[in-house]
């Protein structure tokens, strides 16, 4: 990240060599990582009441598991600068003294939002060699460069609806949304000052001081969706035809769309939780 991004007029998600698509591609590399792990050894019920999942039952019964990342990348930038000096001098009639000082401050804000989906097949194959290259492990100082910890969210995912009991809030889909924040917050500072006598014609500065600072800092939110898609609609029975059968071409809505609504759904509770909370703060004043 650096410092000297704080010199940029906006300020945009960046650690090193980083950006905004390798920190994007960084991340669904992680969870294609994790389904492939999951599709060569799947699920062991390590001796307690998880359920079991083969390897072969993953391939078949997970291959449409949908996913969506919906990304929030926030930058603050802060420059302080200020000084002061102090003059005085010795007229005939007196003494003179003056003091001065001022100060030039900048802020600057970014908000960069988007939203991604895959499905568990196209990650897997990886058929553009999207994934080629190996990833990066954990990155201490800015997170969401690194691998964030997505092959609990889908092993947990898949246990829980292994049980037969995870569901939206609004259907039975099989859905389930984690809510992953980081914050980094980088700074430096510098306050030379001057105590002393120099002459300036009739003046002699006695004191300067100048203060400067810059302050970063990046909040990173991740909304990680994942959902099993909607089972197509059962057509009416018609005479002849068996009660029930799924007319040609009735998919149901993809397990993407559902990840998708997921965290819409998510934002929608997220927004009505902090009107709630400004109605108790007014009530309270």
């Amino acid at each position: 990240m650096g410092l000297l991004a704080g010199c940029a007029i906006k300020p945009v998600p960046h650690y090193g060599k980083v950006d905004t698509y390798e920190i994007v591609r960084t991340v669904r590399c992680e969870a294609r990582d994790a389904l492939r792990e999951l599709l060569a050894a799947g699920l062991p019920t390590n001796g307690d009441t998880r359920p079991a999942v083969s390897e072969k039952y993953f391939s078949d019964a997970y291959s449409s598991l949908g996913m969506a990342f919906d990304f929030s990348f926030l930058a603050n930038v802060a420059n302080d600068n200020s000084g002061s000096v102090s003059a005085s001098g010795v007229w005939p009639v007196g003494t003179f003294t003056i003091k001065a000082g001022g100060k030039y401050n900048r802020y600057r804000k970014n908000t960069r939002s988007f939203l991604v989906s895959d499905n568990a097949r196209d990650l897997i194959d990886d058929k553009r060699g999207y994934c080629k290259t190996r990833g990066p492990g954990e990155n201490r100082v800015y997170p969401i460069a690194g691998r964030i910890g997505l092959a609990e969210s889908i092993r947990t995912f898949v246990e829980l609806n292994e049980r037969g009991d995870l569901r939206s809030k609004t259907d039975k889909v099989p859905t389930m949304v984690d809510q992953i924040e980081f914050s980094t917050t980088i700074g430096a500072d510098t306050t030379p000052s001057f105590k002393g006598s120099a002459g300036i014609g009739h003046l002699h500065i006695v004191d300067a001081n100048y203060t400067g600072s810059v302050t970063r800092t990046d909040v990173h939110t991740l909304k990680f969706a994942l959902s099993m898609p909607t089972p197509p609609a059962a057509a009416p029975a018609k005479a002849g035809t068996k009660k029930g059968k799924r007319p040609r071409g009735d998919a149901g809505r993809s397990a993407e769309e559902n990840a998708v609504k997921a965290i819409r759904e998510i934002e929608a509770n997220n927004f009505i939780r902090l009107l709630d909370d400004l109605k108790q703060s007014q009530a309270v004043e």
